[in-house]
């Protein structure tokens, strides 16, 4: 027991930790404000996006005094969102970690080892999955009175639900692991399987919340649901039972069935996980053909190896560019379902004479979560040194990382701007706004990912899913990046009863984010070089 204490005292502290550098800049004081801020305000911007989806869904389930069925839908939100969080850092974190060969030689059990990695996925699980948690009891009791012994439960609960979510993210890792071992071009299979994975999962939660709103059609809604959430979601029941009515029984239950899945996993994976660590991953054997070396020019050179790291890295394309996945996604369905993608839009009131400055602020926030270039210097790692002494200015090596994410992202954002353009009945100035602004966020976005990355670096990582994931220039960079979704919203808002608003908005909008870039690629070619000297 000891042994196990000591690991994964070991685990946390890796991935909780910062750099172990602290420099003048770290020690600011106006510093620590600035990311007490950036994640006050990432965190309130999480809380908002499910605020008003807990608001509708509590008012119904209470309307039809079945408040179980709102917890329960409520887990539901917390499993995916913990899924999505966890599912593509539990292949590299559990079954690929640069430590396994050192840890799987000692005398320790695989089941110590698999165990530590598992609690450590449950814990970054957990901070979000309580705020959701805290804030669906909230809004429940502006609509209807939650026990003390049912918040209490339902806090203890929440931590039985990440178990489960966790063992599913393991279990699906295991799977990532087994079929890319020995594959040659693995990285391509790992996102394709990724993505299939995590959409057929999709596919069975919102099968989940399609069953549970048909039941509230039914007469006799009580009973109806009562029996069918016994018979088809056994633990989404006792969950919604225990936090809605403080029923201990169903807590007992309730916990017993996560710690038995959690207990389950561990003692089933755990050979699983000796035998995937100590595989040979030679891989395919490729023939040998003698080619010519390809000489680059330095900045193509540079900018050859950002893109290379990108795509041959499952983790980091899933965690940095999920939203070139819903903008490409989004175009396509915009070209072909055009009528339904409109008749959607109108039906919003509000929304039905502002379709385009709508799309734009849609575009905005996709840009803010596509964040390629904000772990860029920390994914060099152990490896820094090698950039610094090489022959080259500070400032190509920076560029080459803000061309990366440009040359990325930009194809699909403009792709998506034209789709909108093509599709919806957009004024004049908002279609040149729609493929313009977006276009300027991106260059944005990716000198304000190496800026962040810059003052924030993080170089101790045991797994590049953690410089990825768990990187304080990631959060500031998308926390930044809502910021700027909101004062476009705000600034539309201002303007929208003023004659010529689309034209005066679109002019604006392009000089703040053509200056804001200005001055950013300004303070990278002087201050940025400077302080990535100093790192």
């Amino acid at each position: 027991m000891k042994v196990f204490l000591q690991l994964l005292k070991m685990r946390i502290l890796s991935v909780f930790k910062g750099t172990g550098k602290k420099d003048k800049y770290t020690k600011n004081i106006g510093f620590k404000i600035f990311i007490g801020i950036v994640v006050a305000y990432a965190a309130l911007c999480f809380v908002g996006m499910f605020g008003f989806y807990f608001m509708q869904l509590a008012k119904n389930f209470v309307e039809q005094e079945v408040g179980f069925a709102y917890f329960s839908m409520v887990a539901v939100v917390m499993v995916a969102i913990g899924f999505v969080t966890t599912v593509f850092a539990a292949q590299s974190q559990i079954f690929e970690a640069k430590d396994n060969d050192l840890l799987t030689a000692m005398p320790i059990p695989p089941r110590y080892i698999l165990l530590t990695r598992v609690i450590t996925l449950l814990i970054v699980e957990l901070a979000e999955s309580l705020v959701l948690g805290i804030e669906a009891m909230l809004i429940y009791k502006i609509f209807a009175p939650v026990p003390v012994g049912g918040a209490i439960m339902m806090v203890v609960e929440i931590i039985g639900l990440n178990m489960i979510t966790a063992s599913i993210s393991a279990i699906f890792g295991l799977v990532l692991a087994a079929i890319t071992n020995r594959m040659r071009r693995k990285n391509i299979v790992k996102t394709i399987a990724t993505i299939g994975m995590s959409a057929l999962f999709f596919f069975l939660i919102s099968e989940m919340e399609s069953r549970i709103n048909s039941m509230l059609s039914m007469d006799g809604v009580f009973i109806e649901m009562d029996e069918a959430m016994k018979k088809e979601m056994l633990p989404l029941f006792y969950f919604g039972k225990a936090a809605a009515e403080g029923d201990f029984k169903s807590f007992i239950i309730f916990m017993l069935m996560a710690v038995a899945v959690f207990v389950m996993m561990i003692f089933l994976l755990s050979p699983f996980f000796l035998k995937i660590t100590s595989t040979n991953k030679g891989g395919v054997r490729k023939k040998y053909r003698p080619e010519k070396n390809v000489e680059r020019e330095v900045k193509k050179a540079l900018l050859y190896k950002e893109r290379r790291r990108f795509f041959t890295n499952a983790s980091y394309m899933l965690n940095t560019a999920i939203g070139l996945i819903v903008f490409f996604v989004a175009g396509v369905a915009v070209l072909i379902f055009r009528e339904k993608v409109f008749d959607s839009i109108i039906t919003m009131s509000y929304l039905k004479n502002h379709i385009g400055a709508y799309v734009l602020l849609i575009s905005l926030f996709f840009c803010a979560i596509n964040v390629i270039s904000a772990p860029s210097i920390s994914l060099e790692g152990e490896n820094l040194w090698i950039c610094k002494a090489m022959p080259v200015e500070p400032f190509d090596i920076l560029m080459a990382k803000v061309k990366n994410h440009i040359y990325i992202c930009m194809p699909i954002v403009i792709f998506f701007g034209i789709a909108a353009n093509i599709a919806l009945p957009i004024s004049p100035a908002i279609r040149a706004a729609v493929v313009i602004i977006p276009a300027l966020s991106v260059v944005l976005m990716g000198l304000l990912g190496v800026i962040c990355n810059l003052h924030m670096p993080k170089f101790d990582w045991a797994d590049e899913s953690i410089a990825v994931k768990q990187s304080m220039a990631v959060i500031a960079t998308m926390g930044i990046g809502f910021s700027v979704v909101i004062g476009a919203a705000v600034l539309y808002g201002l303007l929208r009863f003023i004659p010529y608003a689309d034209y005066l908005y679109t002019f604006l909008m392009t000089g703040i984010f053509a200056l804001a870039i200005s001055l950013m690629y300004r303070y990278l070619r002087k201050g940025g070089s400077q302080r990535f000297t100093e790192l």
